[in-house]
């Protein structure tokens, strides 16, 4: 029977190859049809579990756009896991504080249980990322569900003072946290947002998921080379040792806007302040991500 579903699911998706392949799908879910992109590695195949990533895009933004902002794609190719990428319901992302009904949260699982079924996606290395708005959904499914995920990050996101006061995860959940210090739409320092949202600053945040994680209370902390002269620099904070050998992650983007550090495909300087290329946001999440299994 799986061999089966396996020749039936080629038959639709095509066989391997030496690329990806990408899909868009759709599932019901709360009423509405619900879409998402798909990136099957080189070499896909239902002979064994595969690690996968969700992606999360930030307000405004999609799929498509995500997907070619980050270049997870390349490094799935390279590493063996497969990508998705949801869509939001009007390009947004409902975190448990905005007024409208739609459940992001409960959509998340069911793509889950979507990407398990059908794409052979491993319960035990799942992760998630998410920029922006799509970050702060991370942060609420970290908070309430802690067990669908072996690792996760932001962003360009932050604790709001509701989620810091509410986020009670049932275990310690590895996390890694990128932010730009003169990110002016998340600040780095907090304080409310054009949209009257109110944020934890970016440090708290920090310093919240290490006591969450029942981290020690000194971290190690480095400053990263500078690989290049973009007026940015880098400063690395890690908890090392938390609970359930869990740890915190900081990368601090001296000179950084609100942007996709190492990607080409951020929105101009004007609008977005700078996007550092000392550090591939993509490629460190993912070294960071496999050490969770």
């Amino acid at each position: 029977m799986r061999l089966l579903i396996f020749s039936l699911l080629f038959f639709l998706v095509g066989t391997s190859s030496t690329l990806g392949r990408d899909l868009t799908e759709g599932i019901q879910f709360g009423g509405l049809q619900r879409t998402y992109r798909v990136h099957l590695p080189k070499k896909f195949d239902g002979r064994r579990k595969w690690p996968v990533v969700i992606v999360f895009h930030g307000f405004a933004n999609d799929s498509l756009s995500m997907e070619e902002l980050t270049g997870f794609d390349a490094i799935a190719d390279r590493e063996k896991f497969l990508v998705v990428y949801p869509d939001g319901v009007s390009r947004h992302w409902s975190f448990g504080e905005s007024r409208d009904a739609v459940d992001d949260v409960g959509f998340t699982l069911a793509l889950l249980a979507r990407m398990r079924a059908k794409f052979f996606a491993d319960p035990r290395r799942t992760y998630a990322v998410g920029i922006s708005n799509g970050g702060f959904l991370v942060l609420t499914l970290a908070c309430q569900h802690p067990e669908q995920f072996a690792a996760v990050a932001t962003v360009a996101a932050t604790f709001s003072q509701q989620q810091a006061k509410t986020c009670k995860p049932s275990r310690p959940v590895p996390i890694a946290l990128i932010h730009g210090e003169l990110d002016r739409l998340i600040p780095f320092g907090g304080g409310l947002t054009a949209d009257g949202l109110s944020l934890l600053s970016v440090p708290d945040t920090v310093k919240r998921w290490a006591v969450l994680n029942n981290c020690e209370n000194q971290p190690y902390v480095e400053q990263l080379p500078r690989r290049v002269q973009d007026g940015t620099a880098v400063q690395q904070t890690r908890f090392l040792k938390c609970r359930g050998a869990t740890q915190v992650h900081f990368y601090e983007i001296g000179g950084g806007g609100h942007t996709w550090p190492g990607s080409t495909k951020n929105l101009p300087i004007l609008a977005v302040g700078k996007a550092s290329q000392n550090i591939k946001a993509s490629e460190v999440l993912w070294q960071f991500f496999r050490s969770f299994p």
